[in-house]
């Protein structure tokens, strides 16, 4: 792969690369996907989430470094695009970005322009003037499928220890902003306990997969788990191990179900980052949470996709009330 280092002169006056649209998660040509703009979305996870629904909208101010660029005819890759922005909306503030992109082939290394899949990725630091909010974000622009899938957790610092934010729908994309919501859900004045799940997943060539999950909390028990993978694909169409992954799990037991998205970063290991359970129901209705959790990739040729997901989610659970 060849490897072209970026002009910061070029990229700011360049519309066709919208430096822009990379800052904010967005495609680098304008007709890969159309922004989705459900004010009131009913994919499943936004209806049925816990915690009071916000809506924040991203605005690029500057572009302190434009990163570097790679690009040949299998795939576009962008990596630490750095920026900052003005925060709005419900959470108002100003933000720093460090934005890596990957784009699927088949390329023009002439145009910029790839045809696939892309997955943006962002470390995402919002202050307002009682903390800050850290953690990444995680766009997927599929032309096939349409739409623009988005997932995130951040983690409330200093004035906003103990809540955390779970982003999981785009509502309006300009060439200069995007507009998220999501669920905030914080611990003050609720019951906590902690949790402490392991499971293995078989995944499927689609990323998803079935497994069972252990439990070393007392109010928990083990069961089966539903999980959805999504991340930068390689050139032979198999999941990048050195690009972050965002995983949807569902925790299922005779009890009821925990419902949760993990946001995880490639490490030396594996991967590592933060969960957030934002529903339930059965036992662990009005149940939600975040903590830490790693998973691993581990080689298993009777899975479709050639992988199993080995992970843990370690942290704390909160009901709504000390006396739920």
């Amino acid at each position: 792969m060849s490897t072209q280092p970026v002009n910061r002169a070029g990229l700011r006056s360049s519309g066709r690369l919208a430096v822009i649209f990379l800052i904010l998660l967005v495609s680098l040509t304008s007709g890969v996907a159309s922004a989705q703009t459900d004010e009131t979305p009913d994919d499943g996870n936004g209806s049925d989430a816990g915690g009071a629904r916000l809506s924040i909208e991203i605005s690029v101010t500057e572009i302190t470094d434009p990163g570097a660029l790679s690009v040949n005819t299998h795939s576009l890759q962008i990596h630490d695009l750095t920026g900052q922005a003005a925060v709005s909306g419900d959470i108002s503030g100003a933000a720093t970005t460090d934005t890596n992109i990957t784009w699927s082939g088949p390329c023009n290394p002439e145009t910029l322009a790839c045809r696939g899949v892309q997955v943006s990725r962002q470390q995402l630091t919002i202050t307002d003037d009682s903390g800050e909010w850290h953690g990444h974000l995680q766009l997927t622009l599929d032309p096939a499928a349409g739409g623009d899938a988005i997932s995130g957790v951040l983690v409330g610092r200093r004035g906003h220890t103990g809540e955390v934010i779970f982003i999981d729908t785009v509502t309006a994309r300009t060439d200069s902003s995007l507009t998220v919501t999501g669920n905030m859900a914080g611990r003050a004045g609720a019951r906590v306990q902690g949790i402490n799940l392991r499971s293995q997943v078989c995944l499927n060539e689609d990323l998803t997969g079935s497994g069972v999950f252990l439990s070393n909390s007392a109010t928990i028990a083990g069961g089966t788990v539903d999980v959805a993978v999504t991340g930068a694909l390689d050139a032979n169409g198999m999941l990048d191990a050195m690009a972050g992954i965002s995983v949807t799990a569902t925790f299922m037991n005779a009890d009821g179900t925990l419902a949760g998205q993990a946001m995880e970063n490639s490490t030396a290991a594996g991967f590592s980052g933060r969960f957030a359970i934002h529903s339930g129901d059965g036992a662990y209705a009005g149940v939600q949470g975040y903590g830490r959790t790693g998973s691993q990739l581990i080689s298993d040729a009777n899975c479709g996709s050639g992988y199993a997901l080995s992970s843990f989610w370690i942290g704390e659970l909160y009901t709504d009330s000390a006396d739920s």
